[in-house]
């Protein structure tokens, strides 16, 4: 579900910049993979910190 997210959500914040700023062939290409990239730091960072949290919650309910 993650990946599957990942993959919608880069292609929609790459497709969106790459008309905003005119890019064609092989730049449009790079620049979708550099988004991919991106975004799955940023899923990455969020699940991590919402794990933290769900534990520090459960360790407290103790």
């Amino acid at each position: 579900m993650i990946n599957i997210l990942r993959v919608v959500i880069s292609a929609i914040i790459g497709y969106w910049l790459s008309v905003e700023l005119a890019l064609e062939g092989f730049i449009r290409f790079v620049f979708f993979f550099g988004i991919f990239i991106v975004v799955s730091i940023i899923i990455e960072i969020i699940r991590k910190l919402l794990g933290r949290s769900d534990f520090s919650d459960r360790k407290n309910k103790s």
